[in-house]
């Protein structure tokens, strides 16, 4: 079996742009619904609560894809690497 090289290859989470969290879809929808801010009436509403108990979801989410740490890591085979870094086969 022929031998296979491998690297890792470590970027940004497209996702969360490198933050590692994401803000909480609920609160974007909320911004759309409420484009100029809401009173916490509204947002108890919107979040179904009766009175003031402000127990609402958070604002932001750790980001799944890259699980909060805001870098992907994948191994990638060092050929795949190499032409993607511009160099070519045989030269």
């Amino acid at each position: 079996m022929a031998m296979q090289y491998v690297v890792k290859q470590i970027g940004e989470c497209p996702e969360c742009a490198g933050k590692g969290w994401i803000q909480n879809p609920q609160w974007l929808e909320l911004g759309v619904k409420y484009p100029h801010g809401a009173s916490y009436e509204q947002i108890n509403e919107y979040f179904g609560f009766e009175q003031e108990v402000y127990r609402w979801p958070p604002e932001q989410l750790d980001c799944a894809e890259c699980e909060a740490m805001g870098r992907i890591e994948r191994e990638v085979s060092l050929l795949d690497a190499l032409r993607e870094l511009g160099f070519e086969e045989g030269k």
